[in-house]
């Protein structure tokens, strides 16, 4: 059995500080500040875009319209994309991400500081939405996402 069978995918540890939950579309603060915040459908659909794809390469306003937007059956417009991202950096900051976190190419689109985005796993039965508090990450594997490669593991 390969080891990626034995891991699900729940998520990205962003700044080694915030967790994205893809399930519950959830950030939660690892260091306290700020409190969790759960992320509308379209904000979520932005991120996990980025994830996705502004890790290796920019991505466009076109891109993100297309995907995240009309692919949704929602009207798009440059316009909504800025306010979205404005509001997105704003809950991030919140959070204790740096402003720099997602940079904006001018006019052109975006992209996510790759090396400040891990993968987050849980290994075969467990789940990211069943943590007790006090240690609800600490059965999490991850794995550092660097230009669309898999780096290391690390058993938690």
């Amino acid at each position: 059995m390969r080891l990626y069978d034995e891991l699900n995918f729940i998520g990205y540890l962003i700044e080694g500080k915030v967790i994205y939950l893809t399930k519950t579309k959830r950030l939660i603060s690892l260091n306290g500040s700020g409190s969790d915040i759960i992320l509308r459908k379209t904000m979520a659909r932005v991120l996990e875009y980025l994830f996705e794809n502004a890790t290796v390469e920019l991505v466009t306003d076109a891109e993100l319209m297309e995907h995240v937007w009309d692919r949704h059956g929602l009207s798009s417009s440059t316009q909504r994309v800025w306010q979205v991202m404005s509001n997105f950096k704003s809950k991030l900051s919140f959070l204790g991400i740096s402003d720099d976190f997602i940079l904006r190419v001018s006019k052109r689109g975006y992209l996510l500081k790759n090396d400040s985005v891990e993968i987050l796993f849980s290994r075969n039965g467990h789940s990211g939405n069943k943590s007790q508090p006090g240690d609800k990450f600490s059965g999490y594997n991850h794995i550092r996402l660097e230009t669309g490669s898999l780096n290391r593991i690390d058993n938690n």
